[in-house]
């Protein structure tokens, strides 16, 4: 575990472990790390599957606040402002206007599929006010 996720909307909260592997995306949702960018300039990017931990992903709305406790105990508050879906499943981090303080959530589009496609589901935060 390397830190913990919640919607305060939802009283939702998830385990964030440090890996997305099948295995570990079969017990909670996970952090992507190989992003190709230098330390400093990376956002955090969470992904995990729509029909189980990621499911509350379908209820979120512009506004809507995130809140994030990594290992170092500081909470993060974000708050969603875009939401996109996207055609392929890699994310392609140039396209998007982020900065270190940002936060983004991804899963599987649509929500309701029986079969996995290419198609990504993703929820853009930005950082409210640091820390609190």
């Amino acid at each position: 575990m390397i830190g913990e996720l919640t919607v305060p909307k939802f009283k939702i909260s998830r385990v964030i472990l440090n890996s997305v592997s099948g295995e570990a995306l079969a017990w909670s949702i996970g952090q992507v790390t190989n992003l190709g960018t230098s330390p400093n300039n990376r956002p955090i990017i969470l992904a995990g599957h729509r029909d189980s931990h990621m499911q509350f992903m379908s209820k979120l709305n512009i506004g809507d606040k995130i809140q994030l406790m990594m290992t170092d105990g500081v909470l993060k508050t974000y708050e969603i402002s875009k939401l996109n879906i996207t055609d392929k499943p890699e994310l392609k981090i140039s396209n998007i206007s982020i900065n270190h303080d940002s936060l983004i959530l991804t899963t599987c589009w649509p929500f309701n599929a029986s079969k996995s496609g290419s198609q990504r589901y993703i929820v853009l935060a930005k950082s409210v006010n640091g820390i609190r």
